[in-house]
């Protein structure tokens, strides 16, 4: 299997090779949890990834601006996506300092103790994954 994935991914232009494969190991951690709206338990990857953290930073930041009511998609639901991605995304820069990133632990409790004020700077990317309960998938 491993050859097969090493070979597909040369083939089409990646850097991935045997070895890459041969030395990886997989870490079992604990998913972090997060409550949104009143019946929904999120559950995602943890530190030291910070896709987990920023789906969690995202999803509370439009909870916490979405007015109610608001229709997807509608100006109201757009606007608010926006904050939340602004504010998100300057959490992260805050997350990223090098005293936070020398642990997961030090990470988790930075996360936790995110205030509501910072400076909004946009750089890098993340990707954020979402599945539903009936297997839908979002990217």
């Amino acid at each position: 299997v491993a050859m097969a994935i090493a070979s597909h991914s040369l083939d089409q232009g990646g850097h991935l090779a045997p070895d890459d494969l041969a030395g990886y190991r997989v870490r079992w951690r604990k998913p972090m949890q997060w409550q949104l709206g009143r019946s929904t338990r999120l559950r995602s990857n943890p530190p030291p990834a910070f896709g987990g953290l920023m789906t969690a930073l995202m999803t509370q930041g439009l909870e916490r601006g979405l007015p109610p009511g608001a229709a997807f998609g509608s100006p109201a639901h757009l606007d608010a996506m926006t904050r939340a991605m602004r504010l998100s995304e300057a959490q992260r820069i805050e997350l990223e300092r090098p005293e936070c990133l020398r642990s997961s632990r030090v990470l988790m409790q930075a996360f936790l103790q995110l205030g509501q004020t910072h400076a909004l700077t946009q750089r890098g990317t993340t990707h954020i994954s979402v599945r539903d309960r009936t297997g839908n998938l979002a990217e």
